[in-house]
């Protein structure tokens, strides 16, 4: 984002308004009936309508080694950046299949974007409630902040703890931007309820979290058949 990050981690969507639609359904409208088109949007990996299910089919499986990576480092600055890659991978894939499948005037790409949305959802659902990712998250916070309160105090035995903590270079690494984007990780994955221990809980946000995702998407489905 992790989001913003991708979020992470998080839906990227944004609802377009009705001009907004409208313009960009003609810009597309021209790009892909034109031969000497680089891909639609600008991008040479989508020549073709099939081409979407298969760019979210691939972002999975980059993600899919980031999370992997995540869960075998240490708690230190960078597992902020690789959780920040997985929201990075996603949204490109997912912003582009989102505003496809909401403004394109071809139906097949319409269909295509709408399976790499689906496709992408159900993988954004497992990694927004992936209680790996958000303790080892959690766990670069703490550790930073006690290694940040040792390292500036004249307490023996907390000096004894340091070699326990992130070192000073270690430290380092955490620039106001590494903590803020840390801050904003964990908040979204607090938002899907992660932090919540009664199943009872858990349930109801994931529930208005799916309907949430629902009806925005078929509100701006109807916006461009009017």
């Amino acid at each position: 984002m992790i989001y913003v990050l991708a979020p992470l981690v998080r839906p990227c969507r944004t609802t377009p308004a009705v001009a907004s639609v409208l313009l960009a359904s003609r810009l597309l409208q021209t790009k892909s009936s034109s031969s000497s088109s680089p891909g639609l949007f600008g991008n040479a990996r989508l020549q073709q309508p099939g081409d979407f299910p298969q760019w979210a089919e691939e972002a999975k499986v980059r993600c899919g080694e980031l999370v992997q990576q995540i869960l075998s480092t240490p708690p230190d600055a960078h597992v902020v950046r690789l959780v920040d890659d997985i929201s990075d991978e996603m949204c490109q894939v997912y912003d582009s299949a989102e505003c496809c499948r909401n403004v394109h005037s071809d139906p097949e790409w319409q269909h295509a974007a709408n399976r790499a949305c689906e496709v992408l959802g159900d993988f954004l659902a497992e990694i927004n409630h992936h209680e790996g990712i958000y303790n080892k998250l959690t766990a670069v916070q703490q550790i930073y902040q006690q290694s940040l309160a040792a390292a500036s105090s004249d307490n023996p035995a907390d000096q004894q703890l340091q070699h326990k903590l992130l070192s000073r270079q270690q430290l380092s690494k955490f620039c106001p931007e590494t903590l803020t984007v840390a801050r904003k990780l964990r908040q979204d994955f607090e938002k899907y309820g992660i932090h919540l221990r009664g199943s009872q809980q858990r349930a109801e946000v994931a529930r208005l979290l799916a309907l949430n995702q629902h009806y925005p998407a078929r509100f701006n489905a109807a916006l461009v058949r009017l």
